[in-house]
């Protein structure tokens, strides 16, 4: 019988997801789903109405603790709506809090569960670069961003760069520039695929 895949595309702000999500969906059809699209409504809501120094700040303890994990779990539940429906689906959202640590992955992304229901999930990794990352991030100059572009240096020392756990067995995609991203586009549809 064959699977049923679920392709996880994650990494930092600015790194290219809802671009490389965009046209894999547009090739694969598959379904997509982006966090940022079924959250930001509801979190820059509760965000400006906790406290209005928090406006917009996605760094803050309270959003880290509280919100964050209602935004994953609405966001899954929506894969999970598809899934069951047998479409492929695509989640473009970042996960950089949980990909470096195997057992944090797992809690949010209930490996096993998926397997027992004959679900494929395939984790693509896109390569880290900060200075594309902020090029991108000032271009597309979204609220969600706000904090990130008035604190840079504090924003940037949180982020080092580094690799998902070797558990999780991603690919690690290459977009930074358009020749790269040509290059490995053709190799990650095929190992989407196979």
């Amino acid at each position: 019988m064959k699977k049923t895949k679920f392709v996880i595309v994650c990494g930092f702000a600015g790194s290219g997801k809802t671009w490389l999500c965009k046209q894999l969906v547009k090739t694969l059809n598959y379904t997509y789903v982006n966090k940022d699209t079924i959250c930001d409504g509801f979190t820059n809501y509760i965000l400006k109405n906790e406290d209005a120094n928090q406006l917009k700040n996605r760094d803050s303890e309270f959003y880290k603790t509280i919100v964050k994990p209602i935004e994953y779990e609405q966001t899954l539940a929506v894969c999970d709506e598809n899934l069951s429906l047998g479409n492929n689906v695509i989640l473009d959202s970042p996960l950089t809090s949980v990909i470096s640590n195997y057992k944090k992955f797992n809690e949010y992304i209930n490996l096993k569960k998926y397997n027992k229901q004959n679900i494929e999930v395939k984790v693509v990794w896109i390569k880290h670069n900060i200075n594309i990352e902020h090029e991108r991030i000032l271009k597309r100059n979204a609220s969600r961003d706000e904090y990130k572009i008035k604190n840079w240096n504090t924003y940037v020392a949180t982020i080092k760069t580094f690799f998902p756990s070797k558990k999780i067995n991603a690919y690690i995609f290459n977009n930074e520039s358009e020749t790269a991203f040509k290059c490995e586009f053709e190799k990650l549809k095929n190992w989407i695929t196979k």
